[in-house]
């Protein structure tokens, strides 16, 4: 029982723990942080998809849904992913490209040749903006 007390009463240890609490304060601010960070970014990123997901759904909507999600929005949205997830992600963003691709030209604009496929990699894309 006194060396418990012994130790718990000397300054190293005081001053040890202080550091502890110290680094795990800011450990946990940083992660703070970067919450709100990944939330901001996947506000705008999930907003942009929901919407383009609501145009191909309405009938007789020609928009260029792409565009306005844009090959860099999905690019830069990766490095706010932990690394355990972007491999999947890129995948997902991938088959979302190549989705886009397939468009026809028409009156005002252009359309998706299948709809199906856009929708399936908008809703496969969509998991990766949940909120933290």
């Amino acid at each position: 029982m006194d060396t418990i007390h012994d130790i718990i009463t000397n300054p190293i240890f005081g001053v040890f723990t202080a550091l502890l609490g110290f680094f795990f304060g800011h450990r946990f601010a940083l992660w703070r942080d970067r919450r709100c960070e990944f939330n901001e970014v996947a506000d705008s990123f999930f907003a942009a998809l929901h919407q383009a997901k609501q145009n191909i759904e309405s009938e007789g909507s020609i928009s260029d849904d792409f565009e306005e999600i844009g090959d860099t929005k999905l690019i830069s949205f990766t490095r706010y992913l932990p690394w355990w997830k972007r491999a999947s992600y890129q995948r997902a963003a991938e088959k979302y490209k190549i989705a886009c691709i397939g468009k026809d030209r028409v009156l005002g604009g252009s359309d998706y040749l299948d709809h199906a496929s856009v929708l399936k990699a908008i809703d496969d894309l969509l998991p990766f903006t949940k909120r933290k």
